[in-house]
C-alpha cells in the first residue's frame, strides 16, 4: 500500500458548498422579520407589530416572535 497523499485534483470528486440551513421561507422576508425584532427593542412591541402587519407578514409568525420571544428560531450567529 503506497503512503502517498492524493491531492485533491485527483480524487475525482465535487465539493458541493452548502447554504446555511433556514427554515423561513425566503430570505427577505427573514429580514423583515429581523428588522421587526430589533425595532421592538428600541421602539417597543406596539410599533414593531404595526411593522409587521403593514409588511404583510403572516400573524402567527408576529405573534410568536414579539410576543413570545423564547420561541425565535435563533440565528444569533447572523448578528
Amino acid at each position: 500500500m503506497d503512503d502517498k497523499a492524493l491531492k485533491p485534483q485527483e480524487l475525482d470528486i465535487e465539493l458541493i458548498v452548502a447554504e446555511p440551513v433556514c427554515s423561513r421561507g425566503d430570505m427577505e422576508t427573514a429580514k423583515i422579520v429581523e428588522q421587526g425584532i430589533v425595532m421592538s427593542e428600541i421602539e417597543g412591541i406596539l410599533e414593531a407589530t404595526e411593522f409587521l402587519n403593514s409588511k404583510k407578514i403572516n400573524p402567527e409568525v408576529v405573534e410568536r416572535v414579539l410576543w413570545r420571544p423564547s420561541e425565535r428560531r435563533d440565528y444569533s450567529f447572523k448578528r
